[in-house]
C-alpha cells in the first residue's frame, strides 16, 4: 500500500516539473549572461573602454573651450573694430588702389601688383573689395578688420598649442590674442588700406604653424598627420604670394621645434625649405 501511494506521489512530482520546465527555462535565458562587467568584457577591454570614454569626453570640453575663446575674440574683434567702416582712404591708398585702375577690374590685376607692397593674393582681394564695394573704402576696411580678427583667433589657438593645459588656463591664452587686437603695431594694418599684405601674410603664416604643429588637443611632439604637411605648403605658398617676406618662415619652424622637441625635423623642414629657396629665386 504505502509502495503505491509513493509510485503515485513520484508520478505526481515528476508531471509537475514537467509543466514547470518550460516556466524556469524562459526565465534564464531573459537573465543577463554574465552578473559583472569583468566578466562580460574582461578587465583590459574594460580599462579601454573606459579610457577611449574619457577621451573623448576630453576632446569634447576642449573643442567647446577653444570655441569659446574663439568667440570672445570675435565680440571682442566686433567692439574694438566697429566704426572702422567710416575711415576714408588714407595716404598711399590712393596711389596704390584709387589711382590704380588694373586693380578695378578682376580681368586686369596682373597689371596691378608689384614685388614690393602688392602681391598677387593681395591684388586680388583688392579687387574684389572695389567690385562688391563699388569703389568705397568702407569694403575695404571690412576685410582688412574681418582678417585682423581671424589673425587674433589664431593667436588664441596657437597658445593653446604651446602652453600646457594643466599650467596655463584660457584665459592666459586669450590675453595675447585680446592684446594683439589693440596693439598699435598689429591695429594699424586693420586701419590702413595699404598694409593689406601684412593682414594676409600674418593670417597664413600663422595657419602654416597651427598646421605644422597641429589641431590644438594633439601632443606636440608626435609626428604631424601627413596631410597637414601638404596644407602647410599650401597655406606658404599662399602667404608668399600675400606678402614677399614669408620666405623665412620656415626658420621660425626651425625655432620651434627646437623649443618643443629639442631636435629638428629635417624631414618635414625640408619642403618648405626648398619651397622658401624657390621663392627666393622667383622673386
Amino acid at each position: 500500500m504505502h509502495a503505491a501511494r509513493r509510485l503515485a506521489y513520484n508520478a505526481r512530482l515528476e508531471r509537475n516539473a514537467r509543466r514547470v520546465a518550460p516556466a524556469l527555462t524562459e526565465h534564464e535565458s531573459n537573465k543577463p549572461a554574465k552578473s559583472t562587467a569583468d566578466e562580460v568584457f574582461g578587465i583590459d577591454a574594460l580599462d579601454k573602454l573606459l579610457e577611449e570614454g574619457v577621451l573623448k569626453g576630453y576632446a569634447r570640453m576642449d573643442l567647446a573651450l577653444s570655441a569659446a575663446g574663439v568667440f570672445i575674440v570675435i565680440m571682442w574683434g566686433c567692439f574694438v573694430l566697429f566704426r572702422v567702416t567710416s575711415i576714408p582712404f588714407l595716404f598711399e591708398d590712393y596711389r596704390n588702389i584709387v589711382e590704380n585702375q588694373a586693380l578695378h577690374r578682376l580681368a586686369t590685376i596682373s597689371e596691378g601688383w608689384n614685388d614690393d607692397s602688392i602681391r598677387p593674393l593681395t591684388a586680388l582681394s583688392f579687387a574684389l573689395d572695389w567690385a562688391l564695394g563699388d569703389g568705397a573704402p568702407a569694403s575695404f576696411h571690412a576685410t582688412s578688420a574681418f582678417i585682423h580678427v581671424l589673425n587674433s583667433a589664431l593667436i588664441f589657438l596657437l597658445c593653446r598649442n604651446l602652453f600646457d593645459r594643466g599650467r596655463v588656463s584660457e584665459v592666459t591664452c586669450l590675453a595675447p590674442a585680446l592684446l594683439f587686437m589693440i596693439h598699435p603695431a598689429a591695429s594699424t594694418s586693420a586701419l590702413y588700406i595699404s598694409d593689406r599684405g601684412v593682414l594676409l601674410g600674418a593670417f597664413f603664416a600663422l595657419l602654416t604653424v597651427l598646421l605644422y604643429l597641429g589641431r590644438p588637443g594633439n601632443d606636440l611632439r608626435a609626428e604631424p598627420h601627413g596631410g597637414n604637411l601638404a596644407l602647410a605648403l599650401a597655406t606658404f605658398t599662399a602667404g608668399w604670394a600675400s606678402h614677399s617676406a614669408l620666405w623665412a618662415l620656415p626658420l621660425v619652424l626651425v625655432s620651434a621645434d627646437l623649443a618643443i622637441v629639442r631636435r629638428v625635423r629635417w624631414a618635414r623642414i625640408a619642403p618648405l625649405a626648398f619651397l622658401a629657396a624657390a621663392f627666393v629665386v622667383v622673386r
